[in-house]
């Protein structure tokens, strides 16, 4: 008992790794992340496909340094030992983000079981929103991609937020025009059993109240498997004409080419959505009272830290784009997209 077969031959790490972390996605796709958070039991599972395949890459980097320096370490057990002085040389050399370095430190952390409180966890940088560079500037992949050639892409992109995955997955019947939605949804509630879609179409109607200025939306299921109405904005009848000139049960774009800056014109249609909804900050009441100090102060006003310290958000507007981007706090958008404002 727990000994070796003869002659058979061990698991490589990398084996071992992808058993480990197949596994956590295997039991956390369909999970509610927000309910094990509250459970503190976000360690044990991994919620989304290009987060397992994001994690999966960084820890094939770090294998492949321990197989090179440490070729003795055949267990995962092992290999642990050596995960703090592999990310201090990757910040050593400065080549990687801030970025890079907590998401590697997240992927060996969920590999290894590495808690936050571990007193040997490594610490990466704190991340600020300048040193994003995705999107911000010009890139090599930039050049072998004509905006001019691709408008219409641009164009449906910068009005409906899709990520990639999105873009190559909606369908003519993923459009849906808001005035059909309160006869779509009674109907669907006298249905005895509903399909996912048709569950999630319920789920997330109460969102769509929040966009009183958008006449179409595409529902569509994206990262993590969450679904959402996308508004759609901007040059409307491009898009409508669009996917209504897809045959049906077609996808409405068969390519997207990888050098076309997906998240650049996602950051761009989250900017336009703001705009669509915020107040100026003058606009905004005073409607709370300080505890300590008896003064009010205006609770749905947003202040931005760091690099953008001082800029003052609408908070209310900031919440209808994350939610037109599907996203559910405003942490996100005011690290990944108030830039653009």
């Amino acid at each position: 008992m727990g000994h070796k077969k003869k002659g058979v031959k061990s698991p490589s790490l990398h084996t071992q790794a992808y058993n480990v972390i197949t596994g956590m996605l295997n039991e956390g796709l369909g999970r509610s992340k927000k309910d094990d958070k509250n459970k503190g039991v976000t360690f044990k599972y991994i919620y989304s496909v290009s987060t397992y395949k994001s994690y999966m890459r960084h820890i094939d980097y770090y294998l492949g340094w321990l197989k090179r320096t440490h070729p003795e370490i055949t267990t995962l057990t092992k290999a642990k030992k050596y995960v703090k002085k592999w990310l201090e040389s990757r910040e050593a050399t400065g080549k990687y983000s801030a970025y890079t370095l907590q998401l590697e430190t997240a992927a060996l952390a969920k590999l290894f079981g590495i808690s936050p409180d571990d007193r040997d966890r490594y610490i990466p940088p704190a991340r600020h929103r300048n040193d994003i560079i995705r999107s911000r500037c010009k890139t090599k992949s930039d050049a072998h991609f004509s905006e001019k050639k691709n408008e219409l892409l641009v164009t449906f992109c910068r009005s409906t937020g899709l990520r990639r995955e999105g873009l190559t997955s909606i369908k003519p019947d993923c459009l849906i025009e808001k005035k059909e939605l309160p006869v779509l949804i009674e109907s669907l509630k006298m249905k005895k059993t509903l399909t996912e879609r048709e569950s999630a179409l319920i789920s997330n109607y109460e969102k769509t109240k929040l966009f009183k200025n958008a006449d179409y939306f595409i529902f569509v299921k994206e990262k993590g498997g969450k679904w959402r109405y996308a508004p759609v904005i901007g040059d409307v009848d491009a898009v409508v004409r669009k996917i209504r000139s897809t045959p049906p049960g077609k996808r409405v774009w068969q390519h997207v080419s990888k050098s076309a800056d997906v998240h650049g014109y996602r950051a761009d249609y989250a900017a336009a959505i703001y705009k669509m909804y915020a107040r100026e900050p003058g606009d905004i009441p005073y409607d709370a009272v300080n505890a300590g100090s008896g003064r009010k102060y205006q609770s749905e006003l947003y202040v931005c830290r760091g690099d953008m310290s001082g800029v003052r958000l609408d908070r209310r507007a900031m919440l209808t784009a994350e939610k037109a981007l599907g996203h559910e706090s405003l942490h996100t958008f005011a690290s990944h997209y108030a830039y653009k404002i």
